[in-house]
């Protein structure tokens, strides 16, 4: 089971991690993480119910190696923020408070994708999702 995590993993960080998103902006790569995530649901539906759903099925060690391939991501996205921040590209805010909302916008994108079947462009929703993010919602 933990060579089909560390398998679920690896696919997961090469849909939207690669050498040139360290070069690109705030916005493009949150557009990069959002779209990848996007993808990796709609390619990978059986990889993703078991790394986001089917975790009881885990014993004790695998669950806490899950959580911390989570905890090394969110720290990833989190240094992220902060440059961002630091290069006056979004406004100074609690950098992880942003990277659990971020997160949790993320984890809200697999359950209809994989469990209702829903049938998105991952490149156009990514793209509504991140003027969300940075511009917000209201009018």
């Amino acid at each position: 089971m933990q060579k089909i995590l560390e398998r679920s993993f690896s696919l997961y960080e090469q849909s939207f991690l690669d050498d040139k998103n360290s070069t690109l902006s705030m916005e493009e790569g949150i557009k990069a993480l959002v779209e990848g995530h996007f993808r990796f649901c709609q390619d990978n539906k059986e990889l993703t119910r078991i790394l986001f759903w089917d975790t009881d099925t885990m014993d004790e060690e695998l669950r806490q190696w899950a959580c911390q391939q989570r905890l090394q991501k969110e720290q990833r996205l989190q240094i992220f923020l902060e440059e961002g921040m630091s290069r006056g590209e979004i406004r100074t805010l609690d950098a992880q408070v942003l990277t659990v909302v971020i997160g949790g916008v993320l984890g809200s994108i697999w359950m209809p994708v994989v469990i209702d079947g829903w049938m998105v462009d991952a490149a156009a929703a990514s793209q509504q999702i991140t003027d969300m993010i940075m511009n917000g919602i209201k009018k």
